[in-house]
């Protein structure tokens, strides 16, 4: 018994050393990637880390929590200022999540050194804590792809960044949201016309990880001592249903803004036409022209105010060279015609001008590279400008009231 014990005492020390070196291994860390799903927010998709140890389902850090039933979500996300915060928990239960509202689930193992999925890990838990859970959220700078993207690349020692700033995708922002809202041509016909400049600039590999499948594709080109950062997604769950926006032209909302210009066009041609013989018409036709033009103009403008300072995307938009909420002025001439007084004015004149102006440098700015937004608004501003133009130089400058007709002659007495 005695040599029992003395064995058992021996042995002791190396079983101790053996589970304390179990519990101090690294645990694995794999990249799930959850596809687009039925609510606006989710035409995107999501992505989140699974950290697990070795024979365990592990714990899913997700950095795409807020309060979505916040009326006041959409404001603040147009201010700047919507608050999301990571979370945690099983990897079953998340699954399950995504499974109830029949999103696509993949998985990709990352191939991170045993130090540096332990660092990973430690910065997941550090940004559990209360005062580091939430951010700001921004749709192409912070958000719950991005936020993993600068983990892996800090526990990484700048592996990601190294690759994939500076390199092209042939792709913009621009483009990018026009395929996620495919499904949505209200979204994508509004965001034609409030989506700046610098969203149709070229983005590189760094940008457009923004996107979770765009992160899930660049880990795989990521490669050291000949590895890849991440294999190809394994699936774990398969959408059901036919995926939003399948199969719809992405650039929709710009055929329809297209034909929206087209048909306000015809309108245009008809109120210089209905000069020439039923003048009255001119009125009737001028009449939506000024109100759908100065509206939709307002309401751009109100927008672009509201966000000023807090969305830097909707900032520099080519659109308000061509959008005009003073096309609501036009409103007191239709009204003007339809009474049966056809003058131009000077105002009128000047209007017609200045539109017609600045409309045709903007197409030698398309011309020139120096303005890259869509085309449509220029042209609207432009036929608009031209039939004013004619409008304003086919009637008087002002109005003469209409002599009284002489009364009849009496006849002379003899």
């Amino acid at each position: 018994m005695r040599a029992v014990a003395a064995l058992a005492l021996l042995l002791l020390p190396s079983v101790a050393a053996a589970e304390g070196t179990e519990r101090r291994s690294a645990p694995e860390v794999e990249l799930l990637t959850m596809g687009a799903g039925d609510d606006v927010f989710a035409s995107f998709g999501h992505a989140a880390l699974r950290v697990r140890e070795a024979g365990r389902e592990g714990k899913v850090y997700n950095y795409g929590y807020t309060r979505f039933e916040d009326p006041h979500l959409v404001l603040d996300f147009l201010r700047g200022r919507a608050s999301f915060w990571v979370g945690r928990q099983s990897f079953r239960a998340a699954l399950d999540d995504y499974r109830s509202e029949d999103r696509s689930v993949y998985r990709q193992p990352l191939a991170l050194g045993e130090a540096e999925r332990a660092e990973l890990a430690r910065l997941l838990e550090e940004n559990l804590r209360p005062e580091h859970r939430h951010y700001r959220y921004h749709h192409f700078a912070d958000n719950c792809a991005t936020r993993l993207r600068d983990l892996i690349d800090r526990a990484s020692g700048g592996a990601l960044r190294r690759r994939l700033v500076g390199r092209p995708t042939g792709t913009s922002f621009r483009a990018l949201c026009r395929e996620g809202f495919a499904n949505r041509l209200g979204v994508v016909l509004l965001g034609e016309l409030l989506l700046g400049r610098e969203l149709d600039r070229p983005i590189d590999a760094w940008q457009g990880s923004f996107l979770p499948r765009i992160l899930a594709e660049e880990l795989r080109g990521v490669t050291r001592a000949g590895v890849p950062l991440a294999g190809p997604p394994e699936p774990l769950y398969l959408r059901r249903a036919r995926p939003p926006g399948a199969g719809l032209d992405p650039r929709r909302g710009l055929h329809l803004l297209s034909a929206i210009v087209a048909g306000a066009l015809v309108l245009a041609a008809g109120l210089v036409l209905a000069l020439r013989r039923r003048r009255r018409a001119a009125g009737l036709l001028l009449l939506p022209l000024a109100l759908g033009s100065g509206l939709s103009a307002c309401l751009v403008y109100a927008l672009v105010a509201l966000t000023l300072g807090h969305l830097p995307e909707l900032s520099g938009n080519e659109n308000l060279l061509h959008l005009w909420p003073t096309d609501l002025a036009l409103v007191a001439v239709a009204l003007r015609f339809l009474r049966g007084r056809f003058f131009a004015g000077r105002l009128l004149r000047g209007y017609a001008l200045l539109r017609t102006g600045i409309a045709a440098l903007s197409l030698v700015a398309q011309a020139a590279g120096l303005l890259v937004q869509p085309l449509p608004p220029v042209v609207w501003s432009l036929g608009l400008g031209l039939a004013l133009v004619v409008v304003s130089r086919s009637l008087p400058l002002t109005w003469t009231r209409p002599a009284s007709a002489s009364p009849p002659c009496e006849p002379a007495s003899g």
